[in-house]
């Protein structure tokens, strides 16, 4: 298998050039936990978000709707009673253009997919509903992985995503090559949408592997799968997938102090012995997005 050692230098080195999120990588098989004190160190690899992420911290016109919240843009904030929200999260919908690398006549090359993820009214309590600007990063920060080193997502066997809200993210894994993924989210309207989402953008591979429910060893031909379920955060609950998952991912979930120990029970728990957690959030005004990763690490190492 490729190494995770690689995986940790590039996302170390965005980490390093974007300069506009934080978050961490843990590493069981290398015995390894970089926070973002190290990801600051260098940078290996040039990389421009210019075309992703709006400068302006006006709400978008509605001119400006159609272009913006279709090519996977990141769109500044305001705070709403309970919340945060920007124009695009308001839309019944968002497209995310995705790069797939692929191969033709034996030659790597990539194309353009687009996602159509359906979005719900979102507030307080209702904030899983829409797509977030650290879930846009973070399908990004995949697809740029995905292009560097592209087998290393047919190796993840097994994906699940916490927290997933409308599923980008994992739709994203499944689109880049990934044969097992599963989105997981503590609600159930949440669960709902995610699913529809997955069905909306279903493109089934032919591989062989194993599924996150089932632990034995089958070789025969399968479907690539995705599916959302619904996961509360906790040890018990997060035994129901007890070391299982090759990758674990999340974005923008550290925001509530009150959830940093179930939080990491449940990455520990799932995380299979060779398995990686990746995590980042862009945090939100008023919110020390550090201190919350620093929290989050800080209760981990505890368990």
């Amino acid at each position: 298998k490729i190494g995770n050692e690689n995986v940790m230098a590039l996302f170390r080195s965005w980490m390093w050039k974007w300069n506009i999120f934080v978050g961490f990588i843990v590493c069981k098989e290398c015995n390894a936990l970089i926070p973002r004190s190290e990801f600051l160190q260098q940078s290996l690899l040039a990389f421009t978000t210019s075309d992703i992420i709006t400068t302006s911290s006006q709400w978008i016109t509605v001119e400006e709707d159609a272009l913006l919240c279709s090519n996977g843009a990141l769109i500044p904030e305001q705070a709403v009673p309970g919340a945060y929200s920007n124009s695009c999260m308001t839309l019944s919908r968002r497209i995310v253009p995705l790069q797939v690398p692929t191969k033709k006549n034996a030659a790597s090359s990539t194309e353009t997919t687009n996602l159509i993820i359906s979005q719900e009214a979102s507030g307080s309590g209702k904030t899983g509903l829409a797509v977030w600007n650290s879930g846009l990063l973070l399908t990004r920060v995949l697809q740029s992985m995905a292009l560097q080193i592209p087998q290393w997502f047919a190796q993840q066997e097994r994906i699940l995503e916490l927290g997933c809200g409308t599923a980008v993210v994992s739709i994203a894994c499944h689109r880049l090559g990934a044969p097992y993924v599963l989105a997981t989210d503590g609600n159930p309207d949440v669960v709902r949408l995610a699913n529809q989402n997955i069905e909306t953008n279903q493109q089934p591979v032919p591989i062989s592997g194993k599924s996150l429910d089932d632990t034995k060893a089958d070789t025969s031909p399968k479907t690539s799968s995705i599916e959302a379920k619904p996961l509360q955060w906790g040890l018990l609950n997060a035994m129901d997938y007890s070391e299982t998952a090759d990758l674990v991912l999340g974005s923008d979930l550290t925001y509530n102090s009150g959830t940093w120990r179930v939080l990491a029970e449940t990455m520990e728990a799932v995380l299979s012995p060779m398995g990686t957690v990746l995590y980042l959030s862009l945090g939100h005004e008023g919110f020390n997005v550090n201190a919350e990763v620093d929290g989050l690490l800080s209760v981990a190492k505890e368990i």
